[in-house]
C-alpha cells in the first residue's frame, strides 16, 4: 500500500479524550485548543518519520507540517522512498506467485 502526505499523521477528535475539558497549546503555533475551539488534533505518525523529541498534539495539519519542516524532515523524500521499497517489495512477491 503507497503512502502520501495524508500518512503522515493521525487525526483524532478532540470529543474522543479521555479528560473532556482539558485543553493544551499546539505544539508549533502555542493556540490553546479545547474541544470548544476544535473538532479534531493531529499527531505525528513517528512510525515513518521516526522518533521525534519535540512531537506533541497540533491544532492543524499545517501545524504537523510545519514542525516536519523545521526539524529538516524531508517528507517527500519519506514518501518516495517508503513507495519504491514496496514496488520492490511487490516485484519480488510475484516472482513467487
Amino acid at each position: 500500500m503507497h503512502i502520501t502526505n495524508e500518512d503522515l499523521y493521525e487525526r483524532r477528535e478532540m470529543k474522543m479524550r479521555k479528560k473532556i475539558n482539558s485543553t493544551f497549546s499546539c505544539t508549533t503555533c502555542k493556540e490553546i485548543v479545547s474541544i470548544k475551539t476544535h473538532t479534531f488534533y493531529y499527531l505525528i505518525a513517528e512510525y515513518l518519520t521516526g522518533p521525534l523529541d519535540n512531537s506533541g498534539r497540533f491544532c492543524s495539519i499545517n501545524c504537523v507540517f510545519k514542525l516536519l519542516d523545521s526539524l529538516n524532515i524531508d517528507v517527500d523524500k519519506i514518501i518516495e522512498e517508503h513507495n519504491k521499497t514496496l514496488d520492490i517489495l511487490n516485484e519480488y512477491d510475484k516472482g513467487y506467485e
